[in-house]
């Protein structure tokens, strides 16, 4: 299993924070009008407020971020509590950059409806490729696939390796209908026999429901032309690993 480990930063908190003191300052100017003393109070109580949010509040607001494939554990770092969150896909994970995030590679998070942001991320696109990579692969699964032969009115070549090939599928006992199949994208990863190979499918269409499971027989079709049967081997569950190595570790 892949796992990714980053964590956002609290910049937007200091900076709410340094503002609320500014207007606060400007405010507690206001005594001065009044006399020093008043000036000097108020400008006291703001500070003491301030300073107990960045140390305080500052540490509430830091996610860590750990993926274990599509799994993602969110910790508060300042109680360490914990949130397991398991049903998400590739969409529900909103990212926002500003110019000066662009320039940094960082980049504000907000997960599905979850009502908290999660500011300041770093290493924006290699997450976002790894949820992507993450995603396609659980989506896919390794199959054995037997090919019609010219004869049986099959295909004279077989598709070639790592080449896409978008035949529709037809999953079990499931019927043909043309004006409303789904397509799936098989990668051939070897020939193993004349007209048999191993390959990967998956989904062509992201909205194509898609989850066989081991041991289910499937059809290949050519417009209403049969070309090949199947089984499913297994899901995949090797995810990439991402382009630092397999974690990134922000300390």
């Amino acid at each position: 299993m892949k796992r990714y480990h980053t964590q956002s930063s609290s910049r937007k908190v200091t900076q709410i924070a340094l503002l609320a003191y500014l207007g606060m300052g400007l405010l507690a100017l206001l005594g001065l009008l009044n006399n020093l003393a008043t000036c000097l109070f108020l400008e006291g109580i703001v500070l003491f407020c301030i300073l107990i949010v960045l140390i305080v509040v500052r540490k509430k607001v830091i996610w860590l971020l750990d993926f274990e494939n599509h799994v993602l554990i969110l910790t508060n770092g300042y109680d360490k509590y914990q949130y397991r969150i398991d049903d998400l896909c590739f969409e529900d994970y909103h990212f926002k950059q500003s110019p000066r995030q662009q320039a940094k590679n960082t980049c504000d998070l907000r997960i599905g409806e979850y009502p908290f942001g999660i500011y300041d991320v770093p290493n924006c696109a290699q997450l976002r490729q790894y949820l992507a990579d993450v995603y396609q692969a659980l989506r896919s699964a390794d199959a054995k696939i037997d090919w019609l032969s010219p004869d049986e009115c099959g295909r004279k070549t077989l598709p070639k390796t790592e080449k896409g090939y978008y035949p529709i599928v037809c999953f079990g006992d499931e019927a043909l209908d043309p004006e409303n199949a789904w397509s799936v994208d098989v990668r051939v990863k070897e020939q193993t026999g004349e007209r048999e190979t191993l390959a990967t499918i998956r989904p062509f269409s992201e909205e194509m429901p898609f989850d066989p499971a081991p041991g289910e027989t499937f059809r290949l079709y050519e417009g209403a032309h049969l070309v090949a049967t199947g089984v499913v081997l297994q899901k995949q569950s090797e995810v990439p690993a991402p382009s630092d190595g397999g974690e990134n570790d922000i300390p």
